[in-house]
């Protein structure tokens, strides 16, 4: 049952999701018309890096309380501190996404490109979603069907996830890239000084939890 504290990163981990990587840090989930404990998502805290895709059909998805349709062959992405929710899908809706958690993201080599290239669409377009071709769409659903061959019996397990993770932001990047007017060759200062601040937010918060921390 859907509760006002939850965030998105948990709803889908509990209801949504396809693949819940051992580390915990990583979900692959699935949302379809025929599931409908997951079809509509109530407004609330995203909790989390994401992107979504859109398959099929359409539905209406609002971030920070400003809505545009999802159609077939879209792209959205989503950090943190972003308040989502998903309303008004159609019989045919088919989406599939991944979750990262900030801790997680922030660990990635890729994260401050991957990061400044998501501020600089946002500072271009209302909201984080974009239209891409089928064959560009079908790259990225291949891509995270590949965490589902990922699992901890595998020697290189967690150089597996991390370069599969980065290579997935990666493409995001390009795609959100070719769709926006600012220059993102190079990552901000203030960008640059606000993940950081980040990571030592987080480090602290787990130091006083009496989390070893690595």
């Amino acid at each position: 049952m859907y509760k006002a504290h939850d965030t998105f990163f948990e709803e889908v981990k509990r209801k949504g999701c396809d693949i819940v990587l051992p580390c915990d840090e990583v979900v692959v989930f699935k949302m379809t018309a025929d599931t409908e404990a997951v079809c509509k998502v109530f407004p609330m805290l995203c909790d989390a890096f994401g992107i979504l895709l859109v398959k099929r059909g359409t539905a209406t998805l609002s971030v920070n309380y400003s809505a545009e349709a999802l159609e077939k062959n879209s792209i959205a992405f989503f950090t943190p501190n972003m308040v989502l929710s998903l309303d008004d899908a159609d019989a045919d809706f088919i989406l599939e996404g991944v979750c990262f958690s900030p801790a997680y993201f922030d660990d990635l080599s890729s994260y401050a490109p991957v990061y400044n290239q998501m501020v600089a669409y946002l500072n271009d377009h209302a909201l984080p979603v974009r239209k891409v071709e089928e064959t560009e769409l079908r790259w990225m659903e291949m891509m995270l069907e590949l965490y589902s061959s990922i699992n901890t019996r595998q020697l290189h397990y967690n150089g597996s996830l991390l370069h599969l993770s980065n290579l997935l932001l990666l493409r995001l990047a390009e795609i959100l890239r070719i769709g926006c007017a600012s220059d993102t060759s190079k990552v901000s200062h203030p960008v640059e000084i606000y993940r950081e601040f980040r990571k030592l937010l987080i480090n602290n918060g787990l130091k006083e939890h009496y989390i070893v921390v690595p």
